[in-house]
């Protein structure tokens, strides 16, 4: 499979399987941020994510201690900056993730002044922490405009292997 497709693939399966997360710790003088961008699948899937991390070059695949569920995750801000950023905008999600995308981004990209004025920092962690309450399963806006939406025969497969399923039924 060539990038271009692989790209519009893994597009299509984030918008089925993925999570993007805003940590906070506010233990210690400053609050800080984490990011993380998140696949997690039942282990036989492991070697999916395998193949994602061999794909893109980034991040690392992880298996929970009870080796039922492994995890792609890419955490590295300057990573996700530098190659999950340039993906999504390039090749935008479809589905309400693209919402969490753009919180998600804008949170990563608010650079918080270390040295500045204690409340130009205050706005910029409260800013943040808004953007983090409205993300995934606490969002309440779902107003997504549809100009954005560009659904490829590869985003397709990617989607349905995320989310899609088979059943038979037979009247007997």
């Amino acid at each position: 499979m060539d990038k271009t497709k692989f790209i519009e693939w893994f597009v299509g399966f984030t918008d089925g399987e993925e999570n993007f997360m805003i940590g906070s710790d506010t233990r210690g003088k400053f609050t800080r941020f984490n990011f993380r961008f998140m696949i997690g699948l039942h282990i036989d899937d492991k070697p999916l994510l395998d193949f994602i991390q061999n794909n893109l070059g980034v991040g690392i695949v992880n298996t929970n201690k009870e080796n039922t569920v492994s995890y792609f995750i890419i955490s590295d801000t300057s990573v996700l900056k530098s190659v999950l950023i340039p993906i999504f905008d390039q090749f935008s999600l479809n589905t309400s993730k693209y919402l969490d995308y753009l919180s998600f981004k804008e949170a990563l990209l608010l650079e918080l002044p270390h040295f500045s004025k204690t409340e130009i920092r205050l706005n910029h962690i409260n800013k943040i922490l808004n953007l983090k309450k409205n993300m995934n399963k606490t969002r309440i806006v779902f107003d997504l405009a549809f100009k954005h939406i560009k659904i490829t025969p590869f985003w397709l497969l990617g989607f349905i292997e995320a989310e899609g399923s088979f059943f038979l039924r037979r009247n007997t």
